[in-house]
């Protein structure tokens, strides 16, 4: 598993979920709109959905441009943007529903990769795998093409939505997916 590749061809990504791009990159020089369609993102609507490789290209293109700053800044501003699964009433909750959430925001074939009526997950994009660890902390493990920076903005907004001062770091005592690894490890406390 590698940063910024896809696992398998097909995959499409919420418009919901690409307008991120559009809302964090909001006065700054780069043209978020340019980078979206030199990835063949072309005519985007909120409502539409995008070639997952096309999304990721378009990622590690802002990481290359403006720094993984602006990846983390994308990363937060997922969570008011994208459809989420009911039930998220606590931090704790809304670490346990993010693969569902990140799931629910993709599809392959036509069909959404999660189905809350059924609760059947349709595999080909990862996961994300939440631990407890301690009263006040646990992990999220990532295991998916996502950039870590993005992934770790949208774990933090999840958090933050219930816990103002929590935090949430990328593991630097384990290799993580800017090494090559099939994972990211993301320590979180509130």
């Amino acid at each position: 598993m590698a940063e910024y590749k896809a696992f398998i061809p097909g995959v499409k990504v919420s418009g919901k979920a690409i307008f991120s791009v559009l809302e964090a990159m909001k006065g700054f020089d780069a043209n978020a709109s340019e980078l979206l369609e030199k990835n063949g993102i072309k005519y985007f609507i909120n409502e539409g959905w995008y070639p997952q490789q096309a999304w990721l290209n378009t990622l590690k293109d802002i990481a290359d441009k403006m720094g993984e700053v602006m990846l983390f800044n994308i990363g937060k501003a997922i969570l008011s943007n994208v459809k989420l699964p009911p039930g998220i009433e606590s931090i704790e909750k809304g670490l346990c529903l993010i693969d569902v959430a990140y799931h629910m925001n993709y599809r392959l074939n036509g069909k959404i990769m999660f189905d809350p009526f059924t609760g059947i997950m349709t595999e080909g994009i990862g996961h994300y795998v939440y631990e407890k660890t301690g009263e006040k902390s646990g992990k999220v493990i990532g295991l998916n093409p996502m950039p870590c920076e993005y992934s770790r903005g949208f774990i933090t907004a999840m958090t933050r939505h219930f816990q103002p001062l929590s935090e949430v770091i990328l593991d630097s005592n384990v290799k993580n997916k800017k090494d090559g690894e099939d994972s990211s490890t993301y320590i979180i406390t509130w």
